[in-house]
């Protein structure tokens, strides 16, 4: 781990964290407050006339496209927010702040993803319909878990299973079809990365979060103090890397504002035709 602060004596593994890389994530990551009045603002209002939000909006259930674009941005500006909370306390992990930056990685695409405006209105509202497919998936496996305590009978709502039910059923597959809106399936996050770009820091940052070797070498390596217990090994001892930690953060950052442009365009602005 690294320490914010001066070294900390008691705690051998912490290190000085490079005090202008520090000063310049916390600079960076200030103004994360106004990206989130941002997306609740746009969130709120209703769809400007005239622009992609309100073109969908005759489809079944196109609110699906916002719900879950504004749920992957506020996921994504959560993940650095918690980043920047860690940035002003008094220690900072080696490698456990790269899971959030990956994750508003993940929350940036999927945002995209939905309000894409290179699609039409079909595609965009089909992908709402897979989102919501996916979730429900995800419901039935939770709730479906032998590991589940015994609960009492359900007096109202829909278990994932009838929710699944209610998006398979024939009749409403064929009212959607009738719509435009054709089956869609859920992209994974990965293919996403690629397509936007952002492959090589999801892979960096997720290969550091699992543990994995080889994104090591983007580390700093300090010389351990005592004989390698294995001549074929190096022992030391590893510090936070902080110009990757800048560069992911800066990128992270990067796609969510580019994420909330995306809905902000798609809810707010008319469309010329």
């Amino acid at each position: 781990m690294t320490d914010a602060s001066p070294y900390d004596r008691a705690m051998r593994a912490f290190f000085p964290y490079d005090p202008a890389i520090l000063a310049e994530l916390r600079r960076e990551l200030a103004g994360l407050d106004e990206l989130w009045r941002r997306r609740e603002t746009t969130l709120r209002a209703l769809a400007a006339p005239g622009s992609l939000a309100a073109a969908d909006a005759p489809l079944p259930d196109a609110r699906f496209v916002s719900m879950y674009a504004g749920q992957a941005l506020g996921t994504a500006l959560d993940h650095l927010a918690a980043w920047r909370s860690l940035l002003n306390g008094p220690t900072l992990p080696m490698v456990a702040h790269l899971t959030l930056i990956r994750g508003s990685l993940e929350g940036a695409v999927r945002c995209r993803w939905h309000v894409d405006p290179t699609k039409d209105a079909g595609t965009r509202v089909g992908r709402g319909f897979a989102a919501r497919r996916a979730d429900q998936v995800e419901r039935s496996k939770y709730e479906a878990s032998k590991e589940a305590p015994p609960g009492p009978e359900r007096t109202s709502g829909k278990s994932a299973i009838e929710r699944l039910a209610e998006l398979d059923d024939p009749d409403a597959v064929r009212a959607r079809d009738a719509a435009g809106i054709g089956p869609v399936g859920y992209t994974k996050i990965t293919n996403l990365m690629i397509d936007y770009g952002l492959e090589r820091p999801y892979r960096l940052a997720s290969a550091l979060a699992h543990g994995q070797e080889w994104p090591l070498l983007t580390m700093h390596v300090l010389e351990s103090g005592r004989p390698a217990s294995d001549p074929k090994v190096q022992e030391g001892i590893l510090t936070a890397s902080e110009p990757a930690a800048l560069e992911l953060t800066l990128t992270a950052l990067g796609a969510v504002r580019v994420a909330l442009e995306d809905l902000e365009a798609y809810r707010s602005r008319a469309v010329l035709r």
